[in-house]
């Protein structure tokens, strides 16, 4: 809850899962510009988590913080796909300019969100009823005609 706060205190709006199926859901009810995970969650760790958004061509911004400070974990992760790893106990100061940096590296136009999120829901949960779900019928209509998907 200490990363929620900081967020929250800092201007960003957080949602927060308990673990990383907990993520994949959220992820197909809310816009998500950026994931902020440790590596030992329940049921799906952040190794898991973040290989599977990386199968679905989703380049969404990942942050993995963990006590975990050996080289092979922060390799681990970066060989899975995160973006910047950070070792705890985290200074505060540091976490936030990192935020902005991938938050700043990651900026994608709206038909391209919109677009990768359809995609990354075919991949993840395989039903069109799902991507009904995460966006305005009438804008899928466009954008399946326009991207042949």
């Amino acid at each position: 809850m200490y990363f929620e706060a900081v967020l929250k205190n800092n201007g960003y709006t957080v949602i927060v899962a308990k673990n990383g199926e907990d993520a994949l859901d959220v992820m197909d009810k809310e816009h998500i510009d950026l994931v902020v995970l440790d590596i030992m969650m329940p049921k799906m760790d952040g190794y898991e988590f973040t290989k599977t958004l990386r199968e679905c061509d989703n380049n969404l911004p990942i942050l993995m913080v963990s006590a975990k400070q050996l080289p092979i974990d922060k390799n681990k992760g970066f060989a899975v796909g995160t973006d910047d790893y950070m070792t705890k106990p985290v200074n505060q100061d540091e976490f936030l300019y990192r935020i902005k940096a991938l938050l700043r590296r990651a900026k994608i136009s709206k038909k391209q969100k919109i677009l990768k999120n359809i995609r990354t829901a075919l991949c993840l949960r395989g039903t069109i009823a799902e991507i009904l779900r995460l966006v305005n019928l009438k804008k899928l209509q466009k954008h399946l005609k326009q991207f042949s998907i």
